[in-house]
């Protein structure tokens, strides 16, 4: 099972083939969904690349970037709701499936074309391709993988094949953010196989199409099919006993310590307009959310699904 991606949306596949006939029996296998786009020239596909106006290195640049001292990467999380809220990462192409033989440009040579952007997944779809030359051009990072063309013909295999490109562009593009989290904690929940299946029962349950990790404690911003919202939180035994002393020492109501010493309900607050971990503590009650617990080790970790409530 792979491990959990700090981000995952839907992106656009671009399939590059001078067989429109072909192109089109793709088409139907995919059921003409406007996630796959197809070209049958290579100039008019390298253009549309080239037109991209989102691209998934912004955390890479300034002043995203994340500073390297002392070995520590400092992820600028607060960036990350204009990520959110820029509908042009749809528009994001993460992956290119191309045939080897064309007229006027081999599959190669448009890889070869397209090879600065070092996250694009690149895929030759051959018949006859010599396997030492696709050899050669996996170990150059020409291309990552090539498919033969009869295999990519069966439905459930091209777009299972597509999810999993999907999958490694985002594990590969967002790498240094969960190498930020390793190198301050190397023992966090977030890296567990343990939350890796929580979190991948959350998305399969509920149907989420779109996540994104929205602070380094291991929250996450989750968006279903129907674009509900929901928080997944992330807690350690310690900070909810922080949050007991916290109720007792400012005189809050004695319900909400008490059930945050039974450790049922934990306080689950996201604010992207407010760096806090805590909401003030007039609005503690409102935030009062049931947790589940999960075990590490010897260690007891808790998380909780808060839906989004619209304004």
């Amino acid at each position: 099972m792979m491990k959990n991606l700090p981000f995952f949306w839907p992106t656009k596949t671009l399939i590059l083939d001078d067989d429109s006939f072909f192109l089109e029996e793709l088409k139907e296998i995919l059921d003409k969904n406007p996630q796959y786009i197809f070209f049958t020239n290579p100039k008019e596909a390298i253009a549309y690349l080239d037109k991209q106006t989102f691209q998934m290195n912004w955390y890479i640049k300034n002043p995203v970037a994340t500073k390297i001292e002392e070995s520590h990467y400092d992820i600028n999380y607060d960036l990350i709701p204009s990520v959110i809220s820029n509908d042009q990462r749809f528009n994001l192409v993460s992956n290119v499936i191309v045939d080897y033989h064309m007229p006027t440009m081999s599959g190669v040579e448009f890889c070869q074309q397209i090879k600065s952007n070092k996250f694009l997944r690149k895929t030759l779809l051959t018949s006859s391709i010599v396997l030492s030359e696709a050899i050669e051009n996996l170990n150059s990072q020409t291309i990552n993988s090539f498919v033969d063309k009869k295999t990519i013909s069966k439905k459930d295999f091209l777009k299972n094949y597509i999810m999993e490109q999907e999958v490694d562009y985002f594990s590969n593009v967002t790498s240094l953010i969960a190498e930020s989290i390793l190198i301050e904690n190397p023992e966090h929940p977030f890296l567990s196989k343990e939350y890796n299946n929580i979190i991948s029962n959350i998305i399969s349950d509920y149907k989420i199409q779109q996540y994104y990790l929205v602070n380094k404690s291991g929250t996450y911003l989750m968006i279903d099919s129907n674009n509900v919202r929901y928080n997944v939180f992330l807690l350690s035994s310690d900070e909810i006993e922080e949050m007991e002393l916290e109720a007792k020492d400012n005189n809050l109501d004695k319900a909400i310590y008490l059930t945050l010493k039974t450790k049922n309900k934990a306080i689950c607050f996201y604010d992207r307009n407010n760096a806090s971990n805590w909401p003030d503590f007039s609005q503690w009650e409102n935030h009062l959310h049931p947790v589940k617990n999960f075990a590490i080790g010897g260690n007891k970790y808790y998380y909780s699904i808060v839906k989004q409530v619209e304004n």
